[in-house]
């Protein structure tokens, strides 16, 4: 067969999923992820473990357990976090991977795209594939297809198993909103190799319960309105605000692939029209949306105003720079020159770099940034091994909200337009010319 070259991107694979995305593709595919594994890691595919999810598409199933059984033929230990009928989102594949210590992670989705997509976003490590490793995959798997597999592709029997991460996360984004500073700390020492995940969410949840009921729920007295657009984020992001305190409304949190309502995209406003209509009648704080596989962060607020994703990272920085002075915020080149405004408003050092999330992950390592976002909604946290993750950052947005809620700066329901007015609002006038420019 003939690999299409234009599947293979700068940060990911995609592609039209019946036309483009075969099985015999998706198991070449799986092949070639296999090789780079070996060279990036240093190990035999034997010595492999690798999480394997997928969202909510209905080809989902078939890709991956196409690419899956590619990889278990090969002899790698796969580590499924969606058997079955369960989904996952992206960053529950990258907080599985990094729970796991895995040598690589990949997460079946077309992210914000229409229903007919789907494709593949890996990792090696923890950290996203480059634009460098894509294009090795993609001649790796070239080869397979027009020359067959020869030696150095030995069958060997792998296994797979299936593992519930989500109640690990949930303690996780709990942690880190209850305990803040601390759970940095273990955080922080998980990634630098002191300690591992698993025990750092033992211990922080173990300190969490030493709490009071008080201190267990800052998000009390928060009202909001939660639309997953029938993706991922559905099944994960209600029970966790619920635990911090918060009233959740859910629209839309039923896991569909065939988006009955609206395409699970939060940068386009006709997908958020229901999202305002909910927040008026439910007389919200907020209103909160992510695209498909969770890792893109959109909101509303009552004022009838969309949240983009610059404006979130703008909302956050005085938050995040706060406890964090000087600190470096990594930004996309399609922010407006507003967001630098706001970072080093704020006392912290704006780094505009390019736009995709594998390359802002990367300069987040290279400058030793606390945080970054993009204007398409991507917002990442050091603490969060840089996860573009949309619920570890509603989370953040709203203990921002809740704090100042409880301030009483603004009244109560315009606690967000507030905001968004004192800190942002040039944010927001800089990403419409953007748009308007067609960029």
């Amino acid at each position: 067969m003939k690999i299409d070259r234009n599947t293979y991107r700068a940060n990911d694979i995609r592609g039209i999923a019946d036309s483009q995305l075969s099985d015999e593709f998706c198991r070449l595919t799986g092949l070639a992820y296999v090789e780079l594994l070996r060279r990036e890691r240093g190990k035999e595919p034997q010595e492999l473990t690798v999480v394997v999810g997928k969202d909510v598409r209905n080809s989902s199933p078939r890709l991956k357990s196409a690419f899956a059984e590619a990889l278990v033929s090969r002899g790698v230990r796969v580590v499924d976090i969606a058997p079955g009928e369960k989904v996952s989102s992206t960053p529950l594949m990258y907080f599985a991977t990094w729970l796991f210590g895995a040598d690589g992670g990949v997460e079946i989705t077309g992210s914000h795209l229409e229903k007919e997509w789907n494709g593949f976003k890996l990792c090696v490590g923890s950290e996203s594939t480059t634009e460098q490793q894509i294009s090795e995959m993609f001649q790796t798997a070239k080869r397979l297809a027009e020359d067959g597999e020869k030696e150095g592709f030995k069958a060997s029997e792998g296994t797979s198993e299936e593992v519930d991460v989500l109640p690990a996360y949930h303690e996780m984004v709990v942690a880190n909103v209850v305990l803040r500073a601390r759970w940095e700390e273990l955080a922080l020492g998980s990634l630098s190799g002191k300690t591992s995940l698993k025990a750092a969410i033992s211990t922080a949840t173990r300190e969490v319960e030493k709490l009071s009921e008080e201190s267990r729920r800052p998000l009390a007295g928060l009202k909001i309105v939660y639309d997953a657009g029938n993706g991922t984020t559905g099944v994960v992001a209600p029970p966790i605000f619920r635990a911090l305190g918060a009233e959740v409304f859910e629209l839309y949190c039923e896991p569909d692939g065939n988006f009955p309502h609206h395409l699970p995209d939060p940068t386009i406003p006709r997908f958020l029209k229901d999202l305002h209509s909910e927040v008026a009648r439910r007389e919200a704080h907020l209103g909160l949306s992510s695209d498909c596989d969770g890792d893109r962060a959109g909101a509303v607020s009552p004022g009838g105003k969309n949240v983009i994703g610059e404006q979130i990272l703008a909302l956050l920085c005085k938050h995040i720079l706060k406890d964090h002075p000087r600190a470096k915020i990594v930004y996309d080149t399609k922010c407006s020159d507003a967001i630098k405004e706001v970072v080093v408003e704020s006392g912290g050092v704006p780094v505009e770099w390019k736009t995709g999330f594998s390359f802002i992950k990367s300069k987040m390592v290279e400058v030793g940034a606390v945080a970054g976002g993009e204007m398409s909604g991507h917002v990442y946290f050091a603490k969060n091994n840089r996860a573009d993750d949309a619920v570890f950052a509603f989370s953040e947005l709203l203990l921002l909200t809740a704090e100042e809620l409880r301030l009483k700066k603004f009244k109560d329901r315009t606690v967000l337009d507030g905001l968004l007015n004192s800190k942002t609002e040039p944010c927001l006038t800089g990403c419409l010319r953007t748009f308007r420019a067609g960029t």
